[in-house]
């Protein structure tokens, strides 16, 4: 059984969404929103209580105080290991952020690492390109050999050939 507290707009005061463990053993509801002790406590509070529209004796209103007081000691209680378990799991969120970063960082500064890799290879290749004759100047050479027709020159070992057997061969046939 739990206990709960009158509000002072009307209604009765309770924590809803968590469960709590009774704090107060000796209190008990009874008829709305009054409070009550158990004889065991204070016998006396309970036979003035029992006239509806008595004040209250001092013995019942300092049961009542020490009630609303465990009460609001049990909320806190509550609200302390909510804060502690909040606190815990922000900051094992904080540990797995900071570690998923550091991962990120290290695989941002490899990529970078490949980027000024592939830029140094392109800047060799263009190098190399600059070097190389473009399709003009190759189409200019292949007008050129198109027109000289080196195909049809003599290789120094068929110059030599020629000429011996020009040397060997008699005169009269030379001139005919």
């Amino acid at each position: 059984m739990y206990a709960s507290l009158p509000l002072p707009g009307g209604g009765i005061g309770t924590q809803q969404g968590t469960t709590l463990i009774n704090p107060l053993p000796n209190v008990r509801r009874r008829g709305g929103d009054v409070l009550a002790l158990d004889e065991q406590v204070f016998p006396a509070a309970r036979a003035q209580s029992a006239v509806p529209g008595a004040p209250l004796s001092p013995a019942a209103q300092i049961g009542a105080i020490a009630t609303k007081l465990k009460l609001a000691e049990g909320r806190y209680a509550n609200l302390h290991k909510r804060n502690q378990l909040t606190e815990e799991t922000l900051l094992a969120l904080d540990r797995e952020m900071k570690e998923e970063l550091r991962a990120v960082t290290a695989q941002l500064m490899e990529v970078r690492k490949h980027v000024v890799e592939i830029n140094a290879k392109v800047d060799a290749i263009m190098g190399e390109l600059s070097g190389v004759a473009r399709r003009h100047e190759l189409g200019v050479v292949e007008r050129y050999l198109d027109l000289w027709e080196p195909v049809q020159f003599v290789t120094r070992d068929e110059a030599k050939r020629i000429i011996r057997d020009a040397l060997a061969a008699p005169k009269e046939d030379v001139r005919s």
